[in-house]
């Protein structure tokens, strides 16, 4: 438990080392083809869900809508 618990710190400080490098950088489009807005870097983190059946962390962020929607109860689109 313990193991996954620092898995998950070590994660997020990635995550965060990446974000902080990808500041005023274009954003290249995923493998999938998916373009994110340039303003996504931008976005707040909503919440986090780590998931035991494979191992993974996540983490859900939002623009401004997204967090007065959010706020507001209207999770369903």
């Amino acid at each position: 438990m313990k193991q996954k618990i620092l898995v998950s710190i070590l994660s997020c400080a990635f995550a965060l080392t990446l974000y902080g490098s990808a500041v005023g950088q274009d954003i290249a489009p995923a493998p999938n083809g998916i373009v994110l807005p340039k303003e996504y870097i931008d976005w707040r983190v909503i919440s986090s869900s780590s998931r035991t059946d494979n191992d993974t962390l996540r983490i859900l962020v939002g623009n401004d809508a997204t967090i007065k929607a959010a706020r507001q109860g209207n999770t369903n689109p």
